[in-house]
């Protein structure tokens, strides 16, 4: 059974396993290359991670370099590179120097974001319309793994063995 059929509902209390684990990751790998590759950011010059940067910025209004970078998931070199291109472009502002220093989205950014971010709807929406299992599978992991800590909390026992 696919983890499609049980998130469907075909076996509702049926446990996801490892291997519904090895399916969903496939899934979102899947999903972010068809991200990665989507016309928006091909047209902008913007990678995944510089979008996400932007839109964290846009989001939380400014942060360091730092906090960027380990959002993202970018080590210290890594969080610097991603800036000071992004600064280059002119989509932020991070004067000075450092890795605690103030990065800022630019109005240039701000309207470059929201280009990509119409873009990426409209083709996203396209392409996945009939794809939401990831999300679906995602959320049953998540609430799945949810129930049972609360069972555990009930019982005082965490894991598996709170579910009994």
């Amino acid at each position: 059974m696919s983890i499609g059929e049980k998130v469907q509902g075909k076996q509702p209390d049926s446990p996801l396993e490892i291997e519904d684990l090895v399916e969903l990751v496939c899934g979102m790998s899947r999903f972010l290359r068809v991200l990665t590759h989507a016309d928006a950011f091909r047209s902008s010059g913007i990678s995944l991670a510089e979008w996400a940067a932007l839109n964290l910025l846009a989001s939380e209004g400014s942060g360091s370099v730092h906090q960027l970078g380990r959002t993202v998931g970018l080590g210290g070199p890594m969080a610097e590179q991603l800036v000071q291109t992004l600064a280059a472009g002119g989509f932020v502002s991070a004067p000075g120097e450092g890795r605690e220093r103030e990065v800022t989205l630019t109005e240039l950014g701000q309207s470059e974001l929201e280009r990509i971010n119409a873009a990426l709807e409209a083709q996203l929406t396209q392409k996945m319309a009939n794809k939401g299992l990831i999300v679906a599978a995602a959320n049953r992991l998540v609430s799945r793994h949810l129930i049972r800590g609360l069972r555990g909390a009930r019982t005082g026992k965490m894991g598996r063995e709170g579910e009994k």
